[in-house]
């Protein structure tokens, strides 16, 4: 964990981590923000967000155009 504090409010692997607990439990973004030290929770709140659309879109299938 203090890994992770050490790393930049936007790191790929703290925004992996806070997806994660934002989606399996109840913390709230500020809580997640303030462990992770992800800045305010209304940074937080917009990074997270734009970080689980980017990796929504990065999973999701190819469409073969023609």
């Amino acid at each position: 964990m203090e890994e992770l504090k050490a790393r930049g409010k936007g790191d790929w692997a703290k925004m992996a981590v806070a997806a994660r607990l934002r989606w399996e439990t109840t913390l709230t973004v500020r809580a997640i923000a303030d462990r992770l030290r992800l800045g305010t929770s209304k940074s937080a709140n917009k990074r997270l967000h734009e970080w689980m659309w980017s990796e929504a879109e990065s999973n999701r299938p190819q469409q073969n155009v023609r």
